[in-house]
């Protein structure tokens, strides 16, 4: 079974379609993907807050190759430099977190 995703960030400024099934969706409450959650919520002043209520941060994973980058018109990978950012908790921290910074 084919499915769409759209990711879109709240300014707009960044959109990717996700295709087919995430390969993990699952709320975690292991101290890296909380912690991840808590620095963006915190640097960047989320209004939509990555930690959930009862402490985990919800997670869904697609591979790279059902990730297409709509927005901006990313014709080379160094476009979205500006856009993504990549979070790595510790030495062994796995895997890395991307976030859009614009908002």
């Amino acid at each position: 079974m084919m499915s769409n995703f759209v990711y879109r960030c709240n300014c707009g400024k960044f959109k990717a379609k996700l295709t087919g099934l995430p390969v993990n969706s699952n709320v975690c409450h292991c101290h890296s993907c909380v912690a991840a959650g808590r620095y963006v919520d915190e640097k960047f002043g989320s209004k939509n807050t990555s930690v959930l209520r009862n402490g985990g941060a919800y997670i869904t994973t697609f591979t790279a190759a059902n990730v297409e980058f709509e927005q901006p018109d990313f014709t080379d990978a160094e476009q979205h430099v500006d856009l993504l950012g990549w979070l790595k908790l510790g030495q062994n921290g796995d895997p890395f977190r991307a976030y859009t910074k614009c908002c």
